[in-house]
């Protein structure tokens, strides 16, 4: 019979695993009590005889290829104008990029809409300084938010609004946010896509429908919602000591009693990020920005907020997918030879699957009701089938290899974020999209190895980091491992450990400039929609489509950055 110093040798050479099934357990209870809580319709409130004011809010920075669209877009918002502005909150400092945002809004301002531009002297404090520029130069009832990549549609505002009123149009002065769900308009453009629209789909559809429903509390996601301005400032207002400005606010809002609220029926259209490199930038800001904001408020949520246990990992855990998966590497690295549950070498490959059962279940699940419980979050909801969502389903393989890869740049982030604590990207970041994206399209033309060398010693140099050179010991520390277990004579670990590593040296093919970890590139194809030929702002608000339809021929477009990205502070 074993003794207690060999029990306590295996629960803490077993720990990381134990943590992983706590994740799990939490993450599962969260997508089940979505179908047994949160899956039924929420029901809006009755609008007041007397309209309130509303302010749409448009941050951008050098936004010249969508900056036409999504301006067009927000004032063709169906509101009363006299009770609606639109402003653009332009930080660019290219002067032809300032020349037509001036145009495209002083058309739209002569065609009846209060739409004006708002700049400041200096570009301090990022897309949170240019919001709480904004802020207080408004005397709207209501803000709404949207980033440069959103399409609002028409009938967002008579969706939106009337949640924050009664049935009997009385004001619900405790609900601070309404936030609506993101739709995609280009999730089959790739597997970076594919895995995009999966995880968002969870994030939204179900996980912030389940907290809303029973917390009765959700993060502000960036873009497309609605605040109270009076919450805005009760709160006070916009900071930029967090990455995750907008989370950073709902947690103040929330600190001083406010409610906020997740309607997954409202979808707002936007283009998912075309790069590997951007998309590896705006992971690794909302992780550090979680970071930042555990160390900032962990004191208010875990000693002063009151609420149950399971309810403060909410708020501080917003996904525990990427926790877990990095736990799970913990587990196959460290102990695959000292914990007794990973000494494979005389079993077969089926002694595995009891370990890995748990991840798998929730992986299935998971997909199977992000899948079949957002129809209406894509561009062809009439078009929705049981086949389609077979076919859908297989966005899990590109989701678990793309997050495998992520793991050891988001540990970096979320050092960062932990042990430097609030601060924000540098202002004077200048990026090399064009550059970036001739990169990714060298990818298909050159064998992995032409392409590394290129990257490191040729025409396109990466800016190193410290996050690059641990990704690099990283993959090798999986090697090692591999050779190592298979000259032991193991069986399965090795290829775990080889898959480790193959998906992080993959990834490390688009690694870019780090200065870019704010913003996304936004491609608009020649033969798109997008593009307009009129001068005319009644031609233009004519030609928007409110869900944007698929892409036609595909080629080298314009390339675009957008300050506050589509996956910022979630």
């Amino acid at each position: 019979m074993a003794g207690s110093a060999w029990w306590g040798s295996f629960l803490l050479s077993h720990l990381p695993y134990f943590s992983i099934l706590a994740f799990l357990a939490l993450a599962m209870l969260e997508r089940l009590g979505y179908m047994l809580i949160a899956r039924r319709p929420t029901t809006a409130g009755k609008l007041p005889r007397k309209f309130p004011r509303v302010c749409i809010q448009v941050p951008m920075y050098e936004e010249v290829a969508v900056a036409k669209r999504v301006i067009a877009a927000a004032c063709t918002i169906s509101w009363p104008r006299d009770r609606f502005e639109v402003q653009v909150l332009d930080d660019s400092q290219d002067q032809e990029t300032k020349r037509f945002v001036d145009k495209v809004a002083r058309k739209f301002r002569n065609n009846g809409v209060n739409c004006h531009v708002v700049r400041r002297f200096r570009r301090t404090n990022l897309k949170a300084g240019a919001l709480e520029e904004g802020r207080i130069q408004t005397s709207a009832d209501f803000v709404a938010i949207f980033n440069a990549g959103f399409l609002p549609t028409a009938d967002y505002l008579e969706q939106t609004v009337p949640h924050f009123y009664t049935d009997q149009a009385m004001p619900l002065d405790s609900l601070a946010m309404v936030q609506a769900q993101w739709g995609h308009t280009n999730h089959n453009e790739s597997m970076l896509t594919q895995s995009q629209s999966l995880w968002l789909d969870d994030l939204h559809t179900l996980q912030m429908s389940w907290r809303s429903k029973v917390l009765g509390f959700v993060n502000f996601t960036g873009s497309a919602a609605t605040w109270r301005a009076q919450a805005l400032e009760d709160a006070g207002g916009w900071k930029s000591e967090s990455n995750a400005e907008s989370a950073d606010l709902s947690l103040r809002a929330l600190f001083i009693g406010y409610t906020t609220k997740f309607v997954k029926e409202i979808v707002q259209p936007a283009e998912l990020p075309v790069s590997y490199t951007i998309f590896k930038s705006q992971q690794k800001r909302c992780t550090k920005g979680w970071a930042q904001i555990l160390r900032m408020h962990a004191r208010d949520i875990f000693a002063e907020y009151n609420a149950a246990v399971l309810e403060k990992d909410d708020f501080t855990l917003p996904n525990p997918t990427t926790t877990a998966m990095a736990l799970m590497d913990a587990v196959v690295s460290s102990t695959a030879v000292s914990c007794p549950i990973w000494n494979l070498r005389e079993l077969p490959l089926l002694s595995i699957c009891p370990i890995v059962a748990p991840a798998m279940a929730w992986l299935v699940t998971m997909t199977t009701l992000a899948t079949m419980q957002t129809r209406f979050s894509y561009n062809e909801p009439d078009d929705f089938s049981n086949m389609r969502a077979m076919v859908r389903m297989g966005r899990l393989v590109p989701f678990v290899l793309i997050n495998t890869g992520m793991l050891p740049l988001q540990a970096c982030a979320w050092l960062e974020g932990i042990i430097l604590g609030p601060q924000t990207t540098s202002s004077d970041a200048v990026t090399r999209l064009t550059s970036i994206l001739e990169e990714e399209e060298m990818a298909t033309q050159f064998p992995a190895i032409t392409l590394l060398l290129r990257r490191l010693f040729g025409r396109f140099k990466t800016k190193w980091n410290w996050c690059m050179a641990v990704e690099a010991l990283y993959a090798a520390y999986h090697i090692v491992w591999a050779l190592f277990l298979a000259a032991q004579g193991y069986r399965v670990t090795p290829l775990l450990e080889v898959y480790a590593a193959a998906t992080v040296l993959a990834l490390m093919l688009y690694y870019g400039d780090d200065d870019v970890n704010w913003r996304y590139p936004i491609r608009c194809w020649p033969n798109s929609e997008y593009e307009w030929a009129s001068d005319s702002a009644e031609e233009e608000a004519a030609s928007i489509p409110l869900v944007a339809n698929k892409r036609g021929k595909k080629g080298r477009g314009t390339t675009n950055t957008s300050e506050g990205s589509t996956y910022g502070a979630v």
